[in-house]
């Protein structure tokens, strides 16, 4: 796919343009025969006595009943589900599998959706307590080996003491290994079926979506690695391989550290103001007007989309909390306020570094931008919805002309390649 025709934002974000080059077209091919795995989750739930409504989702979710294709592993449904509503409502009230959808539906083209092309079982299939039983990992596990997917994402892990381990079974091996990492030198596993025969099992390493929604949402980084896990995905069922590429191991590394630095604390206005502080876009523009003879490295190692993406975030966040104002007390009124103003200040300052003018790739398409996110600060007023939005097109705009850059360097590239090989034939080479 052209990555004109690929989506420049989703789940709150610009695209790293590195992601949108890898996303190609794919469709559910289904197997040749029916699994068993949705009966087995199904007699899984009647055993625990779970409700009609719950039994349908889960059964609804692991969908397609046919053999093969794509399957996610989550942790465990929430108990609070609108189960009685349907597969499509508990999808659309919950962060984790609406972001699923999305991101499979864009990164596929269009092609996959969840429900029709793409199976989601929990390592715990149901809202039971029953969690500490070895039938309860066995569950999932038979529903995997019966389900026989070309390739699993591994998005979630069930913590438990280590005298508990074996009840897992071999469900260990579809576990996630945590944020940023790679199944590398063993891609591949085996899990037992009920006949206690082995079934070969494609992996690739994921983690819970609820990382880059819920425990670090301001941190866009989380966001991106979702999509380059799906795009993985995608890419080794569509072809059978993966090329991993040093900017991901690199990029990889770095959301690990996000994660592990991350407080799960509760936040207020002003810390979000200061997160938004420490972004200091205002100093990555200024190093890239002096290294702008260089300018798609020099806005890489300044992370400036990444920043920008970031203060999306953390502007729709302070929205959001600004709108819940008027249940604070008054000194709390007034401390928000006084950071508020930080934050607009900060913004001006972006707005008014030389940087975006001076850089010529920067001036027809971002300077646009750079006024109307002036503009949400203009007047006394500060629009922090606007504000929001308008970071987002920036991040969209730099991504865009980074992807052009890239793009104009392969053309170059193919066309060396096509003139060294004509000289070559020539015999001008020599």
């Amino acid at each position: 796919m052209a990555p004109s025709s690929v989506p420049v934002h989703s789940l709150g974000i610009a695209i790293d343009h590195r992601i949108r080059r890898l996303i190609q077209p794919v469709e559910y091919s289904p197997g040749d025969q029916a699994g068993k795995h949705i009966s087995i989750l199904n007699a899984r739930g009647m055993a625990l006595a779970r409700s009609k409504e719950e039994i349908a989702v889960t059964a609804a979710l692991a969908s397609p009943g046919s053999t093969g294709g794509i399957a996610v592993i989550l942790q465990q449904p929430r108990d609070n589900h609108p189960f009685q509503a349907g597969a499509e409502a508990v999808i659309a009230e919950c962060d984790t599998l609406r972001a699923l959808e999305e991101v499979f539906f864009v990164v596929s083209g269009g092609k996959l959706e969840l429900l029709r092309d793409i199976s989601v079982i929990d390592l715990l299939p149901y809202t039971s307590n029953d969690d500490w039983t070895k039938s309860t990992f066995e569950a999932a596990q038979s529903a995997i080996a019966a389900k026989k997917p070309d390739v699993v994402l591994c998005a979630g892990k069930k913590p438990l003491p280590k005298d508990l381990w074996d009840l897992k079974g071999d469900m260990f091996r579809l576990e996630s290994m945590g944020v940023g990492a790679v199944f590398d030198k063993h891609p591949f596993t085996k899990i037992r079926n009920r006949e206690g025969n082995w079934i070969k099992i494609r992996r690739v390493n994921g983690f819970h979506p609820s990382h880059a929604l819920n425990y670090c949402s301001e941190s866009s980084c989380l966001r991106q690695l979702l999509f380059l896990c799906v795009v993985e995905t995608c890419a080794v069922y569509r072809t059978g391989s993966w090329n991993e590429e040093d900017w991901m191991t690199a990029f990889r590394e770095r959301c690990s550290r996000v994660s592990h630095d991350s407080t799960n604390s509760r936040k207020f206005i002003p810390d979000y103001v200061d997160e938004y502080l420490k972004l200091e876009i205002p100093a990555a523009v200024f190093s890239i007007q002096q290294g702008a003879h260089d300018l798609y490295n020099q806005v890489i190692s300044s992370g400036l989309p990444e920043r920008l993406n970031d203060a999306s975030l953390l502007f729709s966040r302070i929205s959001h909390l600004t709108a819940e104002d008027r249940r604070q007390p008054k000194w709390a009124v007034n401390k928000n306020t006084k950071a508020i103003d930080r934050a607009a200040q900060e913004t001006l300052k972006i707005c008014e570094q030389s940087g975006w003018d001076t850089v010529p790739r920067f001036r027809e398409h971002v300077v646009p931008v750079i006024q109307s996110l002036r503009q949400c600060v203009a007047g006394g007023e500060f629009d922090l919805k606007r504000t929001s939005q308008a970071f987002l097109t920036l991040a969209v705009t730099v991504e865009k002309t980074l992807g052009d850059i890239l793009e104009k360097e392969k053309v170059n590239q193919a066309a060396m390649a096509r003139l060294a090989a004509d000289m070559g034939a020539l015999g001008l080479g020599k």
